[in-house]
């Protein structure tokens, strides 16, 4: 064999070189639209680390219309992992449509927005499958609960889109475990020497401001990335785990007094000391005051703050002829015998079960409004498998397709409340 032919022989053909090309071409897109498909699946289905709400110089905060979160279960027992998203009218559930004759639009707070359970199992959610199966037309109920919401921000949204939405009848939830102590945390209306209820126009403290505005530029860009860097996490903790540290639970009793201790505070803050800023949207403790010293000022001070809000809450309602249902939900705290914590009766000797939902149903009966009081009836129907454990005090699918039930067997007991239905 001749020279030249050896060095020919070791150079690759253009065909060849063209055909290494392509391959490479080809793998390289493979590979960036497999990415991308993953990318927009993960998006899509599987969104870590992203937000859904937002500051709001009206509400405090409020949901990003159009946003996505997957909520994994840290804290509560039985919990499953839950897809969140908001629809572009910034609620949770199917967007309301204009054709839709019969509706019941349900305000709360994180027991009706229900983050914790799949949407189809929760209270709104069963409640209009329950509607609907018993009346002749199909009804529409609507998801307006946003998680740490009170009765006054509850209200705000209520006043400002019922002209536009005209529901047929309201349900407002009144969760009895942390709404008393929500008018004095938001500061959005007061009482004045007359004890009448006033607007206020508070601001938010600059930090709650800036975790908002920090936990939205957060946000991932890429979710494979978020999952590339969850996964070096891992295993950096695999190798070198954390020391071991002490049970950061405190005992009921500890909990009780910081809560009590807070409570007080909060009324120091807003009514004697008049701080016009909000320091705490999310943090919402257990209105112990108003359940074991319920002639103490912060909880006089509380229940007459919400009977001025819930005759505000009724007032739009009933302005417009739309008859309103009030909710109230108790605290497992209060209705299970045995929960994750439970009240020392001879630190509170003043401590009944019954106190807080009791006040709320107080509130309302004594003003002839429509309520569902669901404290003996959670009570007396296995509590326990009602509500997660944890630290979580909200209620499960079982305790949601219970209120809904009791919830539709109120309404079809009362003609005016079956007639707005049916109309």
């Amino acid at each position: 064999m001749s020279y030249g032919s050896e060095v020919g022989a070791a150079v690759p053909s253009v065909g060849a070189r063209n055909e290494w090309i392509y391959n490479v071409l080809l793998t390289v897109f493979v590979v960036l639209l497999c990415l991308l498909l993953g990318e927009l699946a993960l998006r899509q289905w599987f969104p870590l680390d992203t937000v859904v709400l937002q500051a709001d110089s009206r509400y405090l905060y409020k949901f990003i219309p159009n946003s996505r979160q997957l909520i994994r279960p840290v804290t509560a027992s039985g919990a499953p992992t839950v897809l969140i998203t908001v629809n572009s009218q910034g609620r949770r559930g199917e967007l309301l449509e204009k054709d839709q004759k019969h509706r019941v639009m349900v305000y709360g707070d994180s027991f009706i927005a229900a983050l914790n359970t799949p949407l189809k199992q929760t209270f709104v959610s069963q409640l209009e499958q329950l509607l609907t199966a018993k009346f002749p037309q199909p009804v529409h109920v609507i998801n307006a609960g946003v998680p740490g919401y009170g009765p006054d921000q509850e209200s705000l949204v209520m006043e400002d889109e019922i002209d536009s939405i005209r529901p047929n009848v309201i349900v407002f939830a009144l969760y009895s475990g942390n709404d008393f102590g929500d008018l004095v945390r938001d500061k959005l209306f007061q009482l004045d020497e007359r004890q009448r209820l006033i607007p206020n126009h508070p601001v938010l403290d600059p930090s709650l401001v800036q975790g908002f505005e920090k936990a939205y530029r957060q946000q991932p860009t890429f979710q494979i990335i978020r999952r590339a860097k969850n996964l070096l996490g891992t295993l950096r903790f695999a190798e070198h785990p954390p020391a071991a540290q002490d049970a950061y639970l405190k005992s009921s009793r500890e909990l009780l007094e910081a809560w009590l201790v807070q409570c007080q505070k909060e009324y120091a803050n807003y009514v004697l000391e008049y701080d016009n800023q909000v320091h705490n949207l999310f943090e919402d403790a257990y209105d112990v005051d108003i359940s074991t010293a319920p002639q103490s000022d912060s909880a006089r001070y509380k229940v007459a703050l919400m009977e001025r809000m819930i005759e505000r809450i009724q007032g739009i309602a009933a302005k417009r002829s739309i008859p309103l249902i009030f909710l109230i939900i108790p605290s497992p705290i209060d209705v299970l015998d045995q929960w994750d914590m439970s009240i020392d009766a001879n630190r509170f000797p003043e401590y009944r079960r019954s106190t807080l939902t009791g006040t709320l149903e107080r509130i309302v009966r004594d003003r002839n409004f429509y309520y569902l009081n669901l404290f003996e009836p959670f009570r007396t129907h296995q509590a326990e498998n009602l509500f997660y454990h944890g630290l979580d005090d909200h209620w499960n699918a079982t305790g949601e397709r219970l209120a809904a039930t009791l919830m539709v067997d109120y309404i079809s007991r009362n003609e005016a409340l079956r007639s707005a239905l049916t109309q």
